[in-house]
């Protein structure tokens, strides 16, 4: 969840992530705080996304299948880790928003236009979630 969903105007979010670094490989929450995607790989993969910010909506996105991130943890410590797979696709997707961008801004034209309509509906209230849209209103 990144902090611009919640309206909090910080380059920041949280993810839990396969800690490749330790033993036991725990999925522990961290929190990339002034995160700066350093390296991107040359493979990409194109795979479905959704948001909570756009409920009931997902569409196929290409992206890189790998980077590297530098960040501060939450204990202010500056990191630089390598992420691949669905755990890059997910960092790039919560990076994303600290940039304001949505993986909606990734479709081409043609599903851009075939959104629009289900897009009007959750700016109306009218899709109903399992969470607060307040918060993301």
């Amino acid at each position: 969840l990144a902090a611009p969903q919640i309206h909090e105007s910080v380059r920041l979010f949280v993810a839990v992530v396969e800690d490749v670094d330790s033993e036991d490989s725990a999925r522990d929450p961290i929190a990339l705080i002034n995160p700066e995607i350093t390296i991107v790989g040359t493979e990409v993969i194109q795979d479905w996304e959704g948001c909570l910010s756009i409920p009931s909506l997902s569409e196929p996105v290409t992206r890189p299948w790998s980077i590297e991130i530098r960040y501060f943890d939450q204990e202010l410590v500056r990191r630089q880790k390598v992420f691949s797979g669905t755990t890059a696709r997910m960092i790039q997707h919560e990076y994303d928003h600290t940039e304001g961008i949505l993986y909606i801004d990734y479709l081409n034209p043609v599903a851009r236009k075939l959104a629009v309509s289900k897009l009007n509906r959750i700016r109306r209230g009218q899709i109903k979630t399992g969470y607060l849209m307040r918060f993301f209103r």
